[in-house]
């Protein structure tokens, strides 16, 4: 009954929770993105989650500081003093026990520090002081000015057994002490343990934020080359397919221009057709017109004979003479005028020829004016055979009234006239004849000249295409070469890049798995100088410690599970890019880094921090 007062304090001390077990463990950051918020985030959650850890330190060494103990002690050593005074007075013997009595009370001098205050708060309760009273309860009258009863035989007994139960008890709180003493430096150790992990985790982040607004930069920068360089390849391939449907409509064009040639030619071949069946017509006009000229040469040498052999007729033939020379110079006039006409349209026929040449769309035009010509001469051609019937009828008449008379001179002037009719007709058809074929050997041979000269000058002019043409499907031939050249080479350019990308993910992902394996070991580390070993651990704990055990306990990967930080950092990740500029590990760097973390796992040893491993390669950097 003597034991409840204190022991409920004690059990609730030891009861009590840690101070680490009221920190909030670290929150699991969330998977950082090469975007500069999100790191920033995570740095701001890490620090308030220091921030929360140092105000719980605080709270723990205020609770620490001893309370207001000494004032208690003293008033119970008083009480004591006077209650074995008394004692005294009535009993021998009661002097000894008195300072018996008053020295566990009071107690010797303690060489412990201030840790040991806090078991003693539960002695100020009301409940420490009740259970004082019911442990002494001649001492609790006197101090309430109760009367002393007579002190009966055993009171030297229950003296005795309440000196051995105040021992008993003493050496229980003396131990209590000790062990509130040793928790309370180790709850400093941890507390010291995690002051230091919070400053090298202070420390990390900065460096993380560091290394994750280097990364996002060579990120960004990698993007916008890749960006360039695509756009680069996308013009050249936009410019290699204009050049192509150039080519294309090029080589249509060319086409085009053959089937117009061929065309061109074949309307050519045509118009020398029309042209020869032009010049024909033109000479049957011709052997009409001097078939004509010949029978009016023939009239008017038989009218001139019927003039000198009817000199007796001329008297009365004179009119009719006069007449007749009349329209003799009239049919000469209009055969000089056919004869000029037939010489202007021979050179219009070669003026149009020559225009044929130049021009081959004017030959129909030249064609039809010719026609109309031909027609022309064909009406005029009957209008002189209809004068020359009507001609013909008076010289009929005229044949008829003189027909007496020329009956009689017709037998003398018939040999004559007949000879010399077959000279003139022989002279005239021999003339007409030397005449026609002159002007066709004249015609031929402008033709011939004018249809080499026209072959001429469309054989060079498609000789010439064709070597303009050749000479642009050799440069565009060379153009897409040096496209199809510069397009592998910008392929082969772009499938190396994406092969050192490749290769420098891997060696990503193995630095990724290497400081996660780094820092899971040393926040194991940490984890377990603030939770210290199963063997160094007091087996005495409440319920409510072994559940924050349990709870800290959780937070740790399985012995046979690949190690595991509390919170992920995919975002350590340095971004692999050669010369290792800028804070960006080199492939060098990287495997400097492989061989000294294989050597410290080969020794056994524990891996060195990020800040050595940096400091580490900086050294490197700047001796080597």
């Amino acid at each position: 009954m003597a034991e409840k007062g204190p022991c409920p304090g004690l059990d609730a001390s030891l009861r009590s929770e840690d101070l680490l077990s009221d920190m909030e463990p670290l929150p699991l950051s969330a998977p950082a993105t090469p975007a500069q918020p999100f790191g920033s985030e995570v740095t701001a959650q890490l620090y308030a989650s220091l921030r929360r850890s140092r105000q719980a330190e605080l709270d723990a060494c205020s609770q620490l500081q001893p309370p207001d103990l000494d004032a208690l002690a003293e008033e119970l050593s008083r009480t004591l003093s006077a209650g074995v005074e008394a004692s005294a007075r009535r009993k021998r013997g009661g002097g000894t026990v008195g300072a018996e009595l008053c020295w566990p009370v009071r107690g010797p001098p303690n060489p412990l520090p201030d840790f040991s205050a806090r078991p003693l708060q539960e002695l100020s309760s009301p409940g420490s002081v009740c259970g004082l009273e019911e442990l002494f309860p001649r001492y609790a009258s006197l101090r309430l000015g109760t009367p002393p009863e007579p002190a009966p035989t055993t009171e030297p007994l229950l003296l005795k057994e309440a000196l051995a139960k105040e021992r008993a008890r003493r050496k229980h709180c003396e131990r209590h002490v000790q062990g509130l003493q040793s928790r309370a430096l180790e709850l400093q150790q941890q507390l010291a343990a995690a002051i230091s992990a919070d400053m090298k985790k202070d420390s990390m982040i900065e460096q993380l934020d560091k290394t994750l607004a280097k990364v996002v930069e060579g990120w960004n920068r990698q993007e916008a080359e890749r960006t360039e360089l695509l756009r680069g390849l996308q013009a050249e391939k936009e410019a290699v397919q204009r050049a192509q449907s150039e080519q294309q409509e090029l080589e249509a064009r060319l086409e085009q221009a053959l089937e117009a040639l061929s065309r061109e030619q074949q309307a050519a071949s045509q118009q020398r057709e029309e042209a020869a069946a032009l010049q024909e017509e033109k000479a049957g006009l011709l052997r009409s017109l001097e078939a004509e000229r010949q029978r009016g040469r023939g009239l008017q040498a038989e009218r001139e004979h019927g003039q000198r052999q009817l000199e007796a007729l001329r008297a009365t033939l004179e009119e009719q003479q006069a007449g007749w020379a009349q329209r003799e110079r009239q049919l000469e006039q209009r055969c000089q005028a056919l004869q000029d006409e037939s010489a202007g349209q021979l050179e219009r026929e070669k003026a149009a020829v020559q225009r044929e040449a130049q021009r081959a769309a004017d030959a129909q035009q030249v064609l039809a004016s010719v026609q109309a010509d031909a027609q022309r001469l064909e009406s005029e051609l009957e209008a002189a055979r209809s004068e020359r019937d009507g001609l013909q009828m008076e010289i009929s008449l005229v044949k008829a009234r003189c027909e007496a008379q020329k009956a009689k001179l017709e037998a003398e002037l018939k040999v004559a006239l007949e000879q010399q009719v077959t000279e003139r007709l022989a002279r005239v058809h021999e003339d007409s004849l030397r005449q026609t074929g002159a002007m066709r050997e004249q015609h031929r041979k402008q033709l011939l000249e004018l249809s080499g000269h026209h072959e001429r000058e469309l054989g060079s002019q498609l000789a010439q295409f064709r070597a303009e043409l050749a000479e642009r499907e050799e440069r565009q031939r060379r153009l897409v070469e040096d496209y199809e050249l510069r397009l592998a080479r910008q392929e082969e350019a772009a499938r190396e890049l994406q092969a050192g990308k490749w290769r420098l993910e891997a060696q990503r992902a193995d630095m990724v798995a290497r400081l996660q394996a780094m820092m899971q070991s040393h926040w194991n580390e940490a984890l377990r100088v603030l939770t210290g070993d199963s063997s160094s651990q007091s087996p005495a704990k409440g319920p409510r410690q072994v559940s924050a055990r349990g709870t800290q306990e959780s937070w740790l990967p399985a012995p046979h599970s690949p190690p595991r930080l509390p919170f992920p950092l995919p975002w350590l990740t340095p971004s692999l890019s050669a010369g290792g500029e800028g804070g960006v590990l080199s492939p060098r760097q990287v495997a400097e880094v492989s061989r000294l973390l294989r050597l410290y796992q080969a020794k056994g040893r524990v891996a060195p921090s990020s800040e050595e491993l940096f400091a580490y390669l900086r050294s490197g950097d700047s001796s080597g």
